[in-house]
């Protein structure tokens, strides 16, 4: 054996140890880095999912909203025809006396 490779041979027992060490000491810093990698990502996922979610709720608010004020304009036009018609029942009673009788 040459000198380098007698060197290299007495090293590599030391090496070995060193890297089983090293591997030894290691291993459970990364296990507990990837859980709590995995544990980030899957409320990443969840908020993601919450805002999608959140989104589309608005979306479908922006929709009811046009049919809410369809509603609203109908009503105020209720309201008006039920004011004019009091106030035309106010005007000329005697029009509408046979309308408030019930029927009998």
């Amino acid at each position: 054996m040459h000198h380098e490779d007698e060197h290299a041979f007495s090293n590599s027992g030391r090496l070995s140890a060193s890297l089983q060490e090293h591997i030894r000491k290691s291993v459970p810093t990364l296990v507990e880095r990837r859980l709590v990698s995995e544990d980030i990502t899957e409320k990443v996922k969840g908020a993601i999912f919450d805002a999608e979610y959140s989104i589309d709720a608005v979306k479908a608010a922006s929709t009811s909203l046009d049919i809410f004020k369809g509603i609203n304009e109908k009503l105020k036009h209720s309201v008006h025809a039920a004011q004019r018609i009091k106030y035309a029942q106010t005007r000329n009673p005697s029009m509408y006396e046979g309308a408030r009788k019930s029927p009998g």
